[in-house]
């Protein structure tokens, strides 16, 4: 469970082929990766 104020991410800028600060998003659930856009509001 996610509470308000939880970090539940950072960014950052390594490796060698690195493009700038970015995010890795993911959503997994029961063990599995899901498809965030079902998780988004537009």
């Amino acid at each position: 469970v996610v509470l308000k104020g939880d970090i539940i991410g950072t960014t950052g800028d390594v490796g060698l082929t690195s493009s700038g600060a970015h995010l890795h998003f993911e959503i997994w659930k029961d063990g599995l990766p899901q498809n965030p856009e079902m998780y988004l509001i537009q």
